[in-house]
């Protein structure tokens, strides 16, 4: 997965620790900052790119590839 490479480049965390349901605050311990870096990962890794209102709703792995599968619809 694409996002997961992006995480563990990001945040350097093993490939094995990250789920599509783990919480980006509590379990990769990310902050806002943190987020909006991946964020904008995604963004160039994808060629897309994701409206800033939506950055809050990005909670879980799972938001991040909802985000992504969004923008390319």
């Amino acid at each position: 997965m694409r996002i997961q490479s992006i995480l563990v480049d990001k945040i350097f965390i093993n490939a094995s620790d990250i789920e599509i349901h783990s919480h980006l605050k509590d379990d990769l311990e990310l902050d806002s900052l943190g987020i909006t870096e991946v964020i904008m990962e995604i963004e160039k890794e994808f060629e897309i790119g994701i409206p800033d209102e939506y950055i809050d709703n990005a909670i879980f792995v799972f938001d991040l590839v909802d985000l992504v599968d969004k923008a390319i619809i």
